[in-house]
């Protein structure tokens, strides 16, 4: 698992463009963190989104509907979390540390 800071470089893709959703900012999140190297200062590393393709994948799997409460994917779209993402082989679960 990693915990990271969704913040407000995380709510727009890297051209700028504003993201719609918790799955595309979570996604944005670790392309900042391995790709861009803008981290907040809450990030933690992690060694599976090293690359554009896994981070679709993440993209995918934070999509389906388990992945999150939608208490949870409220507080990512509407504000600045600290979340847990825990990953497991074909799946992951977020939950939120502190609002």
């Amino acid at each position: 698992s990693y915990v990271a800071r969704i913040s407000d470089r995380d709510h727009r893709a890297s051209d700028g463009y504003p993201l719609s959703s918790a799955a595309q900012m979570g996604r944005q999140d670790r392309a900042n963190w391995h790709k861009f190297h803008r981290r907040d200062s809450d990030d933690q590393g992690d060694p599976w989104f090293r690359s554009d393709g896994s981070r679709a994948d993440l993209q995918r799997m934070l999509e389906r509907g388990g992945a999150m409460s939608s208490a949870t994917r409220r507080a990512i779209v509407n504000g600045e979390p600290l979340i847990e993402v825990d990953v497991y082989s074909d799946s992951v679960r977020v939950s939120i540390v502190e609002d």
